[in-house]
């Protein structure tokens, strides 16, 4: 059964500190570290992964390995360093071997994905989180205005997709302004519909899955996510090696039936993870202590219409296209 930590309690850093002790025996590092927090926006905190979920991370790695770990984040809209300067991620460089890295501007490897017509398309990603030995994930969870729910793996799978503009896009921008960075912005090639949009993160699943996944749930948005939505205050932490099942809980924490999150859903097919409560060794916390339902977004029921029509054949299908150059 796959091990998932929740502790509920009023520290933020305690709380993270606290999940990640009780899965210690289940987390073996590798060389390549790579913590990838959460920065849909650079300038609201409740978007955003809070330094000290960080720093409870930092301190549980330090204790546990000396090599360089990389902080990395590519934004949607916003240089990253911006985010690590408004989010006091900066001076972790002071008491921790930490280098920040901004995925947008990282080498890239190609893989394939599909539009919304289920064409083939080209999507870059970041060679820091495709090389990665350790990849960690850590966000608050929050309602999506998409996908009803982004957590741990949509946080590495979306982040790892590339913002800047190839070169020849590049040389456009002065002259064409926003429509040079809509076809030059791989991001948003992401965004293809509810039915292909699922798909392709469930195909990133594959390719760069979390190794370690935490949930700072001390505060998780509801609402109209991922940007502005309204604080729940849930109190929580969820940590786990298994990055469905770690979702799994958080989404039931906030009252999101997984099975209605399509890309985790492809996920729990393809035994990528554990999705069904039942089978998951809660450590911590009893779960019907903190539950705290959460309003979703407005668009939630269209949401909904992410089902593709023999669907099992059409993952295998997209999955042996899947390459990376």
């Amino acid at each position: 059964m796959s091990k998932v930590a929740l502790i509920k309690g009023h520290d933020r850093y305690t709380n993270v500190a606290e999940a990640l002790s009780l899965i210690v025996d289940e987390i073996d590092l590798g060389e390549k570290i790579v913590i990838k927090p959460n920065f849909t926006t650079v300038k609201r905190q409740l978007a955003a992964t809070h330094v000290d979920a960080v720093r409870a991370t930092l301190d549980f790695l330090s204790e546990r390995t000396s090599n360089e770990i990389v902080i990395a984040e590519g934004t949607s809209s916003a240089d990253a360093m911006t985010g690590f300067k408004n989010y006091g991620y900066l001076e972790l460089a002071q008491a921790y071997n930490v280098r920040f890295t901004d995925l947008n501007r990282d080498e890239t490897v190609e893989v394939r994905m599909l539009n919304s017509k289920f064409d083939v398309i080209r999507i870059r990603i970041a060679k820091t989180l495709a090389d990665a030995d350790y990849r960690i994930s850590i966000c608050p969870p929050k309602t999506h205005n998409d996908v009803l729910y982004t957590g741990v793996l949509k946080n590495i799978v979306s982040g790892a997709v590339i913002r800047k503009q190839r070169w020849f896009v590049s040389g456009l921008l002065r002259w064409f302004g926003w429509f040079s960075r809509l076809i030059g912005d791989d991001k948003l090639k992401l965004h293809q519909g509810y039915q292909a949009m699922n798909l392709n993160l469930y195909e990133l699943a594959t390719i760069i899955p979390p190794h370690l996944s935490i949930i700072d749930g001390y505060q998780a948005m509801e609402g109209n996510g991922p940007v502005y939505g309204d604080a729940i205050d849930l109190g929580v932490a969820v940590a786990s090696t298994d990055f469905l099942a770690c979702d799994t809980v958080a989404s039931w924490l906030m009252g999101i039936d997984v099975n209605q999150i399509g890309y985790l859903a492809y996920c729990e097919q393809a035994a990528l993870g554990e999705a069904n409560i039942f089978n998951i060794d809660m450590v911590g916390d009893k779960l019907e202590d903190c539950l705290m339902p959460a309003k979703p977004h407005y668009k939630w029921e269209e949401q909904l219409n992410w089902k593709v029509i023999d669907h099992g054949r059409y993952l295998k299908w997209i999955s042996a296209l899947t390459s990376v150059s």
